[in-house]
């Protein structure tokens, strides 16, 4: 029998990104792509992301605190609200908490005033871009807890 691309396309978690830096979202996309078999969606704006995440569901979501217009909490906060008075929308039917990591320039510590539990997502961590790339795509790979691909070193 078989196997069809499609089934392995199915199986693939499907991460949000994002960020209004342009150069930075799209490395880290093809960081995560390459080394740990995910489908990344790029969003560059707050509004960008509502959309997205009233439209599909994703396993993971990342999201740059400091974006113009409307910051990463506000649209949390603008599609938790959403989802509570719309029964149609993708994660309503999803019982725990998308996870989300919090991009900042700034240091962690400075990012205290969120609230970190919404009801449909939950601030699983926050990182600082002044970490050397390669840190941050180790970090946000280790919550997929992905299946090793060929491109990744498998400890024998």
């Amino acid at each position: 029998m078989m196997k069809t691309q499609s089934a392995s396309a199915k199986a693939k978690k499907h991460v949000l990104l994002v960020d209004d830096d342009l150069e930075f979202s799209s490395w880290l996309a093809s960081c995560l792509e390459a080394q740990f078999n995910v489908q990344v969606t790029r969003a560059s704006s707050g509004y960008t992301a509502m959309n997205e995440l009233l439209d599909r569901f994703f396993s993971l979501v990342i999201l740059d605190w400091d974006l113009a217009g409307m910051s990463g909490f506000q649209a949390l906060k603008q599609v938790d609200q959403a989802l509570e008075l719309e029964d149609r929308l993708p994660l309503r039917e999803v019982e725990s908490r998308i996870p989300v990591v919090v991009l900042s320039g700034h240091e962690p510590s400075k990012i205290k005033s969120a609230k970190r539990e919404k009801k449909h997502f939950r601030i699983h961590n926050v990182l600082s871009k002044r970490h050397g790339m390669e840190h941050l795509c180790e970090a946000i790979g280790a919550l997929l807890n992905p299946e090793p691909n060929e491109n990744q070193k498998v400890a024998i």
